[in-house]
């Protein structure tokens, strides 16, 4: 849960989901196998929106990237 929220380099994939929620609506749920549960992330216009939850989830990490009409209009 820490890591989620304190990140201080992203890398090169990083950097591109960084920008990527500059533009988009962001969701970040991971979870490792030794861990009782997943723990998820959402990011609006490139921050933090939410505090990070425990949630449901399997092994890995999955990123959702939601697009919207007014995400794109906005950055125009």
């Amino acid at each position: 849960m820490k890591d989620l929220s304190t990140i201080n380099t992203n890398g090169f994939r990083g950097e591109a989901l960084a920008s990527i929620s500059q533009v988009a609506s962001l969701t970040v749920t991971t979870g490792t196998k030794d861990s009782d549960c997943a723990w998820r992330a959402k990011y609006v216009r490139g921050k933090l929106s939410a505090d990070v939850e425990p949630t449901a989830g399997e092994t890995g990490t999955r990123i959702e990237v939601i697009i919207s009409s007014a995400d794109i209009v906005r950055r125009l």
